[in-house]
């Protein structure tokens, strides 16, 4: 695992921690949008080829 992905996976395990936290909505609704981010990189780029159900 190369440094940058890494530091990006402990991102957002911190984040999804924090989400979990009710009184945290900050943390939730950025969850959120960095969800909906990796969504659409995992569905449009053709080098990953990703299909949702």
């Amino acid at each position: 695992m190369t440094k940058e992905r890494k530091k990006e996976f402990i991102y957002f395990a911190r984040l999804a921690l924090q989400a979990t936290n009710k009184d945290n909505t900050d943390a939730s609704d950025k969850s959120l949008q960095e969800a909906e981010i990796c969504k659409k990189e995992l569905t449009s780029n053709p080098k990953i080829n990703f299909k949702l159900k």
